[in-house]
């Protein structure tokens, strides 16, 4: 049985308070990074206060896991950085996005499809969901580099091999289609239909019926 995130956070902390940087960076780092993905994903407490937190220990994180030390777990971390900042509710909205879009940028710089796929294919379909929402700029190229995002995503995850992440895309790939506005729009919606129903074949298996509506 896993910890909970409210177990882990007070472990993570008492460790925490047992070292320092200084005397064990890689463990205080990886304190850090554990601290920002479980308030990340926290349920209890306030939504914003926790992603600003989660915000808080990546960033601390990444000042020990650096691009020449550990380009590896840098490239994680800035993924991750990425979700904190497009699901954030403090701030500007464009400016979250516009982070989201640096960090998921910087991940891929590092972590390429032969390095680490599931990293790559995550950063590309993460790009996908924030191109989709963005607002700033011209609308018509963001809603082409979400489909093209979104396509590059689904040459790593497979229906046999990620089916959850592969519906997910998805139906990203279908919701983008869906308000393309290049193209002709009886074939968008037509792609659209397509790949929203692709995404359907596999959540309506799964047991989370809200995904699934």
């Amino acid at each position: 049985m896993q910890p909970d995130d409210e177990t882990m956070i007070r472990t993570t902390q008492q460790m925490l308070s047992m070292i320092t940087r200084q005397s064990h960076p890689g463990k205080w780092a990886i304190c850090h990074a554990v601290l920002g993905a479980c308030y990340a994903h926290r349920r209890m407490g306030e939504r914003a206060e926790n992603l600003e937190l989660a915000i808080q220990h990546y960033q601390q994180a990444l000042e020990v896991f650096t691009r020449q030390d550990d380009p590896e777990k840098w490239a994680l971390l800035q993924n991750d950085l990425g979700e904190a900042y497009r699901n954030r509710l403090r701030g500007e909205r464009d400016e979250n996005l516009k982070q989201a879009i640096i960090h998921y940028s910087l991940a891929l710089e590092v972590g390429t499809r032969q390095a680490n796929p599931e990293l790559w294919a995550a950063a590309h379909n993460n790009l996908g969901i924030v191109y989709a929402k963005g607002t700033q700029g011209d609308q018509t190229e963001n809603l082409e580099q979400a489909i093209f995002h979104c396509k590059q995503a689904l040459e790593v995850y497979t229906r046999q091999a990620y089916p959850d992440d592969w519906a997910m895309t998805q139906n990203n790939l279908g919701s983008a289609y869906r308000i393309r506005i290049l193209g002709d729009h009886a074939e968008n919606t037509e792609l659209a239909i397509f790949h929203l129903k692709q995404a359907l074949e596999v959540q309506c298996q799964q047991p989370d019926r809200e995904q699934w509506a």
